[in-house]
Formats: structure tokens, C-alpha cells, sequence
């Protein structure tokens, strides 16, 4: 049966590792373990001047989504 692109369904990724077994929680972190992997990857293939202007901005980011996510759980109490 053909469904429209819009409709949800469950073949995406999550919902096969879900099936597998895996946790909600294990497939986050297996989520963040690949992006981290790549992160280190795409920051290895930069020359040494650039990397630490990528590792500030990455600091910032952290920062920054720390910082919205620290206010976001301060509004809802």
C-alpha cells in the first residue's frame, strides 16, 4: 500500500531498535554515540588552526543548549 510522505508509520530506525529489544534510553544513546563518532571524524580532517576554532564554537553550542535547556526545565516547575 502506498502512503503519502507526511503519514507516519514504523519503519524508520527507531522503531526497528525499539522492536530489537533496545530501551528507549539505549537507542538515544546508540543516536548520540554515532553522532559523536562522526563529530570527532568530520573535527579529525581539519588542519590544526581550524580545529580549535571548531572546538570553541562547539563549547559555545554546548553552552548555549545548556543554558536553554536548564531555562526550559526551570519554567515547567
Amino acid at each position: 500500500e502506498k502512503k503519502k510522505f507526511w503519514q507516519g508509520d514504523l519503519k524508520h530506525m527507531h522503531h526497528r531498535f525499539l522492536n530489537l529489544g533496545l530501551s528507549d534510553r539505549k537507542v538515544l544513546a546508540f543516536y548520540y554515540f554515532v553522532t559523536a563518532v562522526f563529530g570527532l571524524l568530520a573535527v579529525s580532517f581539519v588542519d590544526t588552526e581550524q580545529k580549535f576554532f571548531v572546538l570553541i564554537a562547539l563549547v559555545i553550542l554546548v553552552v548555549i543548549l545548556a543554558g536553554a535547556l536548564i531555562r526550559s526545565a526551570r519554567r515547567r516547575i
